[in-house]
């Protein structure tokens, strides 16, 4: 009773500053939509195979963006590259139209005969029927193993999804049988609401072979550790949703006994957020005052 009292009797000017502070706190907290939809899909496979499938990737809403994780290696004598097909390297059962963000790879270990390819790809998909997400590698290559994960994000910019600061989709690699927790450093964002996802794969660990946990502040989405054999592939992807610009953020991992790895960061847009100073999506949550007097 006392704090309404209080305010009842602040000056006007003082009243209107509260109550223009409140409802700027409530529009800022509106943006926060950005969430992974339903649960992620984990399949895996290897040994003298074209081609890898995820499990189902559900969801409860509509305008999700799907994305597509895939790493393929290939070991000692079956060391030449592998990719997946340029076109139609991801299908699903749903016929959605999928596009590829980024490919990175590299021979790694001590002789450069462990080759590693990472994938991202994405797809828009408009209602919430569930699909089962398959990899195809290029010219019916095989490779040794391969992991794939599939996931839906809800609340993303549904036409132009990705941050568009143009260091993304940044990268890094291990080198020889140095053995880390996959990092990539200095990661900078343009749009001021995002989801930092770092994703990684290998084809070598020290030890056990033992599946990625989350860095510090980040959440773990996928962990697969497959071993068939002396043969080996992993991967991770994890996490984090920020409410501001990033100038220079290090996702990182933490399982450190991986050797041969290669690692990448990007991030997806909020619909309501700015990049650069200007909106890229459709306004939510969002309040304008004009013409407040006396």
């Amino acid at each position: 009773m006392r704090k309404l009292l209080t305010f009842l009797i602040a000056p006007a000017a003082m009243r209107r500053f509260l109550i223009a502070c409140g409802l700027c706190l409530w529009a800022n907290c509106a943006w926060a939509v950005l969430a992974i939809d339903g649960s992620v899909a984990q399949g895996n496979t290897g040994l003298a195979t074209t081609v890898a499938t995820a499990g189902t990737v559900n969801g409860s809403n509509t305008n999700d963006i799907i994305v597509a994780f895939v790493v393929l290696t290939r070991t000692n004598a079956q060391g030449s590259a592998i990719t997946l097909a340029a076109s139609g390297g991801i299908t699903d059962t749903l016929g959605l139209t999928w596009t590829k963000r980024s490919q990175f790879s590299f021979h790694s270990g001590a002789t450069g005969t462990d080759f590693v390819d990472i994938e991202v790809w994405w797809a828009l998909r408009a209602a919430t029927t569930s699909t089962t997400v398959t990899a195809h590698t290029a010219g019916a290559a095989t490779f040794d193993n391969a992991t794939i994960a599939a996931f839906a994000i809800s609340g993303a910019n549904t036409s132009t999804p990705w941050d568009t600061n143009g260091s993304l989709p940044a990268t890094a690699t291990s080198s020889g049988n140095t053995a880390s927790a996959p990092t990539v450093t200095g990661v900078s964002t343009s749009c001021d609401k995002t989801m930092a996802i770092a994703f990684t794969g290998a084809a070598r660990s020290v030890g056990a072979y033992t599946a990625q946990t989350a860095g510090t502040g980040y959440t773990i989405e996928d962990a697969q550790a497959v071993a068939p054999g002396n043969d080996f592939a992993g991967d991770g992807v994890e996490q984090q949703i920020f409410a501001a610009t990033q100038p220079g953020i290090s996702p990182a991992f933490a399982v450190a006994t991986w050797t041969g790895w290669i690692a990448s960061a990007d991030a997806i847009q909020d619909a309501t957020a700015s990049c650069g100073g200007a909106p890229s999506g459709p306004p939510r949550g969002s309040l304008m005052m004009m013409g407040v007097g006396r």
